[in-house]
């Protein structure tokens, strides 16, 4: 159990270093375009049982949870007012990383499934 906690504590740093050295704004067509807030979006319900849905899907393209050693376990493709359904995965802790239309990470977030 200390050694998963370990892992998680140490991959959610890994991503959220790797997130915050992106810059706020990258080079689009000679235009800048800037990033969905990480503040804005947010996955409900946490803890989640069967389904999770986004606060804010706009500008959103994608949802890819994995587990706590970074297996890639489940991707969505984000369509408006969806739910994501993850009943099939085990109880645990997970991360989602949400992408944007150009597939950016805008944020990495951490799901309890029950």
């Amino acid at each position: 159990m200390k050694k998963n906690l370990l892992l998680l504590f140490l991959l959610s740093f890994f991503i959220t270093a790797t997130v915050s050295a992106q810059s706020s704004a990258y080079q689009n067509d000679n235009s800048v375009v800037r990033l969905v807030s990480k503040k804005n979006i947010s996955i409900f319900p946490n803890p989640a049982s069967d389904f999770i849905g986004l606060s804010d899907s706009e500008n959103v393209k994608q949802l890819i949870v994995f587990n706590v050693v970074g297996r890639k376990m489940k991707s969505f493709m984000v369509s408006e007012g969806e739910k994501y359904n993850i009943s099939e995965l085990p109880k645990g802790m997970y991360l989602v990383q949400i992408l944007d239309l150009n597939n950016k990470i805008i944020t990495t977030q951490r799901l309890s499934k029950r």
